[in-house]
């Protein structure tokens, strides 16, 4: 009866301790299955900001080669951007959800580092794609005002593409930056 009793404890002690090793709880298996989903989708809409990088450029060469300069022009292209990056976010969405999936589990606090990291980073790239939507709707405007016989400076047009380009670059960059601290974390911890 006594032997029982010790294997009984001892049993109970070891499915205790596996609850709280890393890996061994059900919570961490969940953390895993989010995060390899979540690296999936993250995978693709990156694919898809490159197309959306890729119309970027050609949009702008558009721009500055004087193939669009009116503001239904422009505002045709933005809704062709529009609608070319329309998987992008789709895509970004979906990853930040599985992400956000991680962040409601208990006592995966690597797996939650890592998956912030990675929706800011998703986040940023977004904010980039954003910015040059924001710059398409400033430039409309500016084409709309020309069109119009208002007066409008070179200074005006030249001052849009700079905050455009700051933005992105900005953005661009600290994605950049998270991505890779989220890499640099995933490979220090076999995640």
């Amino acid at each position: 009866m006594k032997r029982m009793l010790v294997a009984l404890a001892a049993a109970l002690l070891v499915t205790g301790l596996l609850v709280f090793l890393p890996g061994c709880g059900s919570d961490t298996a969940k953390a895993e299955e989010y995060l390899l989903a979540g690296d999936k989708i993250a995978e693709e809409a990156q694919e898809e900001s490159r197309t959306a990088a890729l119309g970027i450029s050609t949009i702008l060469l558009e721009l500055q080669a004087g193939n669009v300069n009116t503001r239904a022009g422009i505002n045709e292209i933005t809704t062709r951007f529009k609608s070319d990056t329309e998987v992008f976010f789709n895509k970004s969405d979906e990853a930040k959800e599985k992400y956000g999936n991680v962040l409601k589990l208990k006592g995966v606090e690597v797996y939650k580092e890592y998956a912030r990291l990675m929706i800011d980073s998703i986040t940023f790239r977004e904010e980039a794609v954003f910015s040059f939507t924001a710059m398409l709707g400033s430039a409309g405007e500016l084409a709309g005002m020309f069109e119009s016989g208002t007066e409008v400076e070179l200074a005006q047009f030249q001052a849009v593409g700079e905050d455009f380009s700051n933005k992105f670059r900005e953005a661009s960059e600290n994605a950049q930056r998270s991505g890779e601290r989220a890499e640099k974390l995933k490979q220090k911890n076999n995640l």
